[in-house]
C-alpha cells in the first residue's frame, strides 16, 4: 500500500510538471497576462535579470550532458552553442529563437518546437519523435540523416532546408514554404505535404508517390 501510494505521489508530481511545461502560468507581476519565461515566475520583458537566469538554465543543461525532461525553455534566445547528443523529453521550446546552434545527435520526445526560428542550425542525425514544430522557422538548416518521426512541420519556412537520407514517416508539412529544400533519399512514406508551396524542391532518390502531395514537383 506505502509503494502504491509513493508511485501515486510520483505520478501527481509529474503530472504537475507537466501541466506547467505545457499550460504554463502567467507573469507574476500584476496586471502582466504574458506567459512565463522558461520555467520563471515572469515574462522575459519583466524578469529582473533575464540574462543571468538564462545563463544559468543553459549551463545546467550542458553540464548535465544526459536526459533532460519536462523543462520549459520556452523564448530563449542561444547563438553559437553546442547541444549536442542530449536528450529531450517533455520539453517546451515555444518561441525559442536558435543561431548557428548545432543539436546534432540530439533527440525529441514529445517536445514542443513550435513557432522557433532555427536559421543555420545543424540537426544533423537527431532523433524526433511526436514533436510539434508547426510555424517554425528552419531556413538553411540540416537534418539529414535524421529519424522524424510523426512530426509536425505544418507550415513551417524551410527555405534551403536539408532533410537528406532521413526518414520521415508519418510527418506532415501541411502548408509550409519549402523553398529549394531537399528530401533526397528520404522515407517520404504517409508524409503529408497538403497545400504545401514546393518550390524547385528535390525528392530525387525518394518516394514522394507514398506521401500525401497536392503536387508532386519535377524531378
Amino acid at each position: 500500500m506505502i509503494i502504491q501510494y509513493e508511485k501515486a505521489l510520483q505520478f501527481s508530481r509529474r503530472t504537475n510538471i507537466l501541466d506547467r511545461v505545457f499550460d504554463p502560468d502567467t507573469c507574476s507581476l500584476n496586471g502582466c497576462s504574458k506567459e512565463i519565461w522558461a520555467g520563471s515566475e515572469f515574462c522575459r520583458k519583466h524578469h529582473p535579470d533575464a540574462v543571468v537566469y538564462q545563463a544559468k538554465l543553459v549551463d545546467s543543461i550542458l553540464k548535465n550532458k544526459g536526459k533532460i525532461e519536462s523543462r520549459d525553455l520556452s523564448a530563449i534566445t542561444l547563438c553559437d552553442t553546442n547541444f549536442e547528443d542530449l536528450s529531450f523529453t517533455f520539453c517546451r521550446f515555444t518561441g525559442a529563437v536558435f543561431n548557428r546552434v548545432s543539436f546534432r545527435g540530439t533527440r525529441f520526445f514529445m517536445c514542443l518546437l513550435d513557432d522557433i526560428s532555427a536559421v543555420d542550425c545543424d540537426f544533423k542525425a537527431s532523433k524526433m519523435m511526436s514533436v510539434v514544430a508547426a510555424g517554425s522557422d528552419f531556413s538553411n538548416t540540416s537534418f539529414a540523416g535524421s529519424n522524424l518521426i510523426n512530426v509536425s512541420f505544418n507550415g513551417i519556412k524551410g527555405d534551403f532546408t536539408n532533410f537528406d537520407e532521413s526518414d520521415l514517416f508519418s510527418s506532415r508539412f501541411i502548408a509550409a514554404s519549402l523553398n529549394s529544400a531537399q528530401f533526397r533519399d528520404c522515407n517520404l512514406r504517409f508524409v503529408d505535404f497538403t497545400n504545401a508551396r514546393l518550390r524547385n524542391t528535390d525528392f530525387s532518390n525518394s518516394n514522394p508517390n507514398e506521401a500525401y502531395l497536392m503536387t508532386i514537383p519535377a524531378q
